[in-house]
């Protein structure tokens, strides 16, 4: 009962809340639901589009959705811990005590299982599945059949961020010791390199082709990001604000532009670290956050210092489509993609459809 009303009054909001804000640009309230009855929504009449798959993970399972909101498929997970590709459709299986890895796609068709203690992450379209080893100082590169590909694996001192392309299967690691690496969809190493001694990388990002990179980097006193063109083997440097001690939001285009959040403000700059335009917003509390890109808007989700959460979609202007906060919930995480946006929360499901002005 504690959450239920707030869940339930957040999701009459929703379903009345149509947005049609000064860029023409028109938000629209599609389903929602809680996590707690996520396999029962009701779906939506709209018609669903392009084929979309979300994936939404619960206590002991992930229970895949269409774009409408109906249940597709889900994978039982009661004992075990399910790592999900960016594109919703694969998911690497790994027990919590144990000592194999299996890889299935939604709907439960095992590619490959093996004996093994090294977490996994996957790429987009699971082209690239990393296995990283216990102390964080190796990581394998596999593919989806579980064969190891190109250059067979990378290390470092310590792995602190591990990303990969949304959409595209281009990986990318940072580690403690300040090492770097870009990986392409082939698992061979593109780009590497150092931010230098005494600082260690943060966050990290790859563009969707796999053409420019972004490295989060410093240490206790200052903050930059390293815009990477990976195809030129050169390197753009813009000083941050203030110094984060965990990662931060961020994404980079195939075009070298760098979006990320900053203490209180969303920042784009282009290849040479040169700013396009900031947004200022209400301030970030350090933790889960992130910046999502799909059909020419941005989504940001963060929490908030005063522990509820944001959600602002931007176009690639800087200019604001739609901001809210979500009182009852403690973080959001977006995925946005064939014209939808689903939040997920620590209680809530909300899903918007985002339609751009026709030109007459």
């Amino acid at each position: 009962m504690k959450f239920f009303l707030p869940a339930l009054i957040a999701g009459i909001v929703l379903n009345f809340f149509v947005l049609s804000p000064g860029t023409g640009t028109e938000v629209r309230a599609r389903w929602t639901g809680t996590i707690k009855e996520v396999a029962g929504l009701e779906r939506s009449g709209e018609p669903a589009g392009k084929e979309t798959l979300f994936a939404v993970w619960t206590a002991d399972k992930t229970i895949f959705l269409d774009g409408n909101g109906g249940t597709a498929g889900e994978l039982d997970s009661p004992d075990s811990i399910l790592a999900l590709s960016g594109g919703g459709a694969y998911a690497a299986r790994f027990e919590k005590i144990g000592s194999s890895v299996e890889l299935l796609n939604w709907k439960g068709a095992r590619f490959w299982k093996e004996k093994s203690m090294e977490y996994p992450s996957l790429s987009y379209n699971c082209r690239l599945v990393f296995l990283m080893n216990a102390d964080h100082s190796r990581i394998r590169i596999l593919d989806y059949n579980g064969n190891e590909i190109g250059d067979k694996y990378i290390s470092g001192k310590f792995c602190t961020a591990v990303a990969f392309s949304s959409p595209g299967d281009n990986g990318a690691a940072g580690f403690l010791d300040g090492t770097y690496y870009f990986i392409d969809e082939k698992g061979k190493r593109a780009y590497s390199g150092s931010v230098g001694s005494g600082k260690t990388v943060k966050s990290i990002a790859v563009s969707s082709g796999g053409r420019y990179g972004a490295v989060h980097y410093g240490d206790t006193a200052r903050d930059f990001v390293d815009i990477v063109n990976i195809a030129d083997k050169e390197t753009g440097t813009l000083p941050l604000s203030g110094v984060h001690y965990v990662r931060i939001g961020m994404h980079v285009s195939d075009a070298g532009r760098v979006t990320f959040l900053d203490e209180d403000r969303i920042v784009q700059a282009d290849d040479d670290g040169d700013v396009r335009f900031s947004i200022r917003v209400k301030p970030v509390r350090a933790g889960y956050s992130g910046v999502q890109f799909s059909g020419g808007f941005y989504g940001a989700h963060y929490t908030m210092k005063n522990g509820e959460a944001f959600f602002l979609l931007f176009n690639e202007d800087g200019d604001r489509v739609m901001e809210k906060e979500f009182p009852s919930e403690s973080f959001l995480q977006c995925t946005m993609k064939n014209g939808l946006i689903l939040l997920r929360g620590s209680d809530g499901l909300y899903c918007y459809s985002v339609n751009r002005p026709q030109p007459r």
